[in-house]
């Protein structure tokens, strides 16, 4: 029997907050864009509702790439009048994160 390890991913959040007001953004796609690669291991990347702390659903990014990627969540449904920040983050090794964004697309 092999024992069940669950991986556990530690996150530093990052960027200054976005606060979500759905009358000044409607009609739009908001998308999580990050550049980042991994030295050793996995790195990732996530939107948080910084107001409840819940992870913004399919905005979870991730690479094992030793070469700098872009990588780009789906489109993404946020909460009206919450704050977002970014979070980075590794379960085992190191990265590099060049930085991120919030891409909006009518």
């Amino acid at each position: 029997i092999t024992p069940y390890i669950p991986l556990i991913i530690l996150y530093t959040t990052y960027a200054s907050p976005f606060r979500f007001d759905t009358a000044a953004w409607s009609g739009v796609n908001f998308y999580l864009e990050v550049y980042l690669r991994a030295i050793s291991g996995t790195v990732y990347a996530q939107l948080v509702n910084f107001t409840d702390g819940s992870i913004v659903s399919g905005s979870g990014l991730s690479t094992n790439s030793t070469s700098f990627v872009r990588l780009r969540s789906g489109a993404l449904t946020l909460t009206d009048t919450k704050e977002y920040r970014i979070q980075f983050g590794k379960s085992t090794g190191t990265g590099e994160f060049l930085g991120a964004k919030l891409v909006v697309k009518t």
